[in-house]
């Protein structure tokens, strides 16, 4: 039991490298320099703790004109990417309820499908919990066992 418990601390240490926690108040901003008609850009993100209903997420352009804005836990932008310059990409809340978002900001061919960060950490975070719900009923019919033919 003592593993499980050791196991499942180190690898949520993993998991956990890709999320970004975004405070009450002020926004959290991150910047994407890309250039126009090389590239398109994508954002996607998804609330992974907190109330992700008041997460208010915003796009401007280098010359500041709104590409994005949605409030709610999770969303998916891509666009070709409209002027050259610096991106940014800003999630706010209000609430007094701390929020880890997992998301990608990048610039890549808009014609692919890329797999988010958050979309990333969901599938990672539900296969680790497969997993290790698997090793604890394979540990617990190991005891059954043990007790039974012992």
């Amino acid at each position: 039991m003592m593993r499980w418990a050791m196991a499942m601390l180190s690898i949520c240490a993993l998991v956990t490298g890709i999320h970004t926690h975004i405070p009450s108040g002020d926004p959290e901003c991150f910047l994407l320099d890309a250039q126009k008609f090389k590239e398109g850009i994508s954002l996607n993100y998804d609330v992974i703790s907190g109330i992700g209903e008041e997460l208010e997420t915003t796009l401007l352009s280098p010359s500041g004109i709104r590409l994005y804005h949605q409030v709610g836990p999770k969303g998916r932008f891509v666009t070709p990417v409209p002027e050259d310059g610096v991106f940014q990409a800003c999630f706010a809340h209000q609430s007094s309820v701390p929020l880890v978002v997992g998301f990608s900001f990048h610039a890549d061919d808009p014609a692919h499908d890329v797999l988010s960060n958050a979309d990333a950490t969901k599938i990672g975070t539900v296969s680790l919990f497969k997993f290790f719900l698997t090793l604890y009923t394979l540990e617990h019919a190991r005891a059954v066992e043990d007790m039974v033919f012992v």
